[in-house]
């Protein structure tokens, strides 16, 4: 008998052959859509736009695979288990979003149907909304829980002012386009009709109607070019600056390749932890994870224990044995002690805890709510590694200079300490 874990299923895992793209792939199916060859209101049809622009043989392989990136953020984030149900309920909300033919025909046949149209566009169907719930073809209103988890990770939220000073400009030149021959020009229109009826500086003086609709028609510009610019721009569209330092760890498949990048990682944990303790020198937070020694507020000068970068390594949790059986891939690093004196102390890291270390990094300071949140983990490692017997400590009162006190026992059982100052190169020893 062999018990497999379904949890450990993932649902974008093997690329072209993942569970998602089989899935998609069945929804698309001409046979479906074949009914829809017989129907007046084809050229019009948003949601025969969605399956022709996916099902497309040249351009619809590469929308596909910025669709299955985005389920990919959600399985490295492990918010939830994703099951088949979840999967097949949110690439049928992608396609037709909850819509059928007598919807589209009662929306095509009112009077102004742009924004409507343009929400049912599949590059709208992950979007978020300054509404929770809508419809009578407001649409949005969906209780779907892995929909809401990959509208967390909206392209149409993440600002990129190159690129939108060009949308801003002209959107047909802001990017080179993929081209899709099997879908109706009409899309095409649809969102030129969304740009001209947008209000502009000359058209109002409302600057609240001005700002809001701009900012609206950009993040619908975003989204698009998300997923149907040509180039290999959109890789960095999503909202995750850590997600190329995780993946070139967890999906790296040669050896001296993933030893580079899990050096790389590594760094860039420890320097963050570091910071989060109030280390500013960059030598000393690079090379040591750094620990406050003490919580005195308003303290003249800071002490800190230090445990060297190289008793840890990143570690990749080896699931190959279940591999005939199931879809996996992995979907966190562990940063763990490899030292025999600090012992099996570890820490887990998902998407989401990296991406606010790396925040830390590039200057953010995390509030209360990310320390009892996102930061449990780092808590829990923290509290393991202060937990350790020491006999030293380094202490500074500028992150210039620094001073190591140690205690030493005699025979006898006296302890004396010993103070003495330290160059950055000697900076360390035994925490």
């Amino acid at each position: 008998m062999l018990i497999v874990n379904l949890n450990l299923r993932a649902i974008a895992a093997g690329g072209s052959d993942s569970l998602m793209e089989q899935q998609l792939q069945a929804m698309l199916k001409p046979e479906i859509w074949a009914p829809c060859e017989a129907c007046s209101l084809k050229q019009r049809c948003p949601l025969k736009a969605n399956a022709d622009t996916l099902s497309d043989t040249s351009s619809g392989p590469l929308v596909r695979a910025r669709i299955r990136r985005l389920f990919e953020v959600v399985h490295l984030r492990r918010q939830q288990h994703v099951t088949m149900r979840d999967l097949r309920s949110a690439l049928s909300y992608l396609l037709l979003r909850d819509h059928g033919c007598e919807d589209v025909a009662r929306i095509l046949g009112s009077e102004d149907a742009t924004e409507v149209l343009i929400r049912l566009s599949y590059t709208e169907a992950f979007a978020q909304q300054d509404n929770s719930a809508f419809n009578q073809s407001g649409i949005q209103v969906t209780e779907d829980r892995l929909v809401r988890l990959l509208r967390e990770a909206d392209v149409g939220q993440v600002d990129t002012p190159d690129l939108d000073r060009k949308l801003a400009f002209d959107p047909e030149t802001a990017v080179p386009w993929l081209i899709f021959e099997g879908r109706s020009l009409y899309v095409d229109e649809v969102f030129a009709a969304l740009r001209n009826r947008t209000p502009s500086s000359t058209e109002t003086d409302d600057l609240v109607a001005l700002l809001h609709g701009q900012r609206q028609l950009l993040r619908s510009l975003r989204r698009r070019v998300y997923f149907e610019r040509r180039d290999e721009g959109w890789r960095k569209m999503l909202p995750y600056q850590a997600l190329e330092l995780l993946e070139g760890v967890t999906l790296a498949d040669l050896q001296a390749q993933t030893t580079e990048q899990r050096e790389r990682l590594k760094d860039c944990i420890v320097e963050a932890i570091s910071l989060l303790e109030g280390v500013r020198h960059p030598i000393v937070r690079r090379q040591f994870i750094c620990l406050r020694a003490s919580q005195v507020r308003n303290a003249s000068a800071l002490s800190f224990r230090l445990f060297p970068k190289s008793r840890f390594a990143l570690h990749v949790e080896d699931r190959s044995s279940v591999m005939p059986y199931l879809e996996v891939a992995p979907d966190t690093v562990t940063l763990r002690s490899n030292d025999a004196e600090i012992g099996q102390v570890s820490l887990r890291l998902s998407l989401d805890l990296l991406e606010m270390l790396e925040m830390v990094r590039h200057g953010y300071r995390p509030n209360t709510n990310d320390m009892g949140g996102l930061f449990v983990n780092l808590v829990i490692f923290r509290n393991a590694l202060l937990h350790l017997p020491y006999t030293s400590v380094l202490v500074t009162e500028d992150d210039e200079h620094f001073y190591q006190i140690s205690a030493n026992s005699s025979a006898s059982g006296q302890v004396s300490l010993q103070i003495e100052p330290r160059d950055i190169e000697n900076v360390g020893g035994t925490p």
